[in-house]
């Protein structure tokens, strides 16, 4: 046996793409080249659709988004120590797959209350 065991994958482009202005991003997340969806500002964002199958019955998904790109740290440098305490949490198990869907869940709400105010 195998380890670990193979499991299937399936490899999605994604069919959209929009910043937090509105724009269409997708153009620049579609191809392996040098035309990088550029964020210059903390706090910009995209929300990107797949076309994600059906789940199976009786199967759990999991996903991996695989990215590349050029990262620059956008906040200067500062003599503050870094928050030991809060870092060290993630080295439990499933503490990052844990933090991520907390803040998938607090995006979501944001969007929520966003989509009913600009709806009044």
């Amino acid at each position: 046996m195998t380890w670990p065991p193979r499991l299937p994958s399936l490899g999605l482009a994604p069919i959209t793409a929009i910043d937090q202005t509105g724009a269409d991003v997708l153009p620049q997340l579609l191809a392996d080249d040098t035309a990088y969806y550029d964020q210059p500002n903390v706090g910009d964002e995209a929300v990107v659709t797949f076309p994600a199958p059906p789940v199976q019955a009786g199967m759990q998904r999991s996903l991996i988004l695989h990215s590349k790109g050029y990262y620059q740290i956008l906040r200067a440098p500062t003599d503050a120590h870094p928050n030991l305490r809060y870092v060290k949490q993630f080295s439990k198990p499933n503490a990052f797959p844990v933090f991520a869907r907390e803040k998938w869940r607090e995006s979501l709400k944001q969007q929520h209350v966003a989509l009913q105010t600009t709806m009044k």
